[in-house]
């Protein structure tokens, strides 16, 4: 819990969408989520974040449960 986050998450009103990309890659899988309330776990010093829903994802294979393979390439 440092100074940084805590300046940041004390100005947001909630709920707030919050984006989530994992990696760099152009076609990295992603998810937009709605953050229902922000908590402190004072004992691990951490704050969490509790997800109301998932309001879309993009680039992900829910039936196979991976990232989409990139055009041209084989899975």
């Amino acid at each position: 819990m440092k100074p940084y986050w805590k300046k940041r998450l004390d100005n947001v009103s909630i709920p707030f969408e919050l984006r989530l990309i994992n990696g760099m890659q152009l076609r990295a899988p992603e998810v937009t989520v709605v953050v229902a309330r922000v908590g402190r776990n004072l004992k691990t010093r951490e704050y969490e974040l509790h997800i109301r829903r998932v309001v879309r994802h993009s680039n992900w294979d829910k039936r196979r449960r991976t990232p989409t393979s990139r055009p041209g390439r084989r899975a």
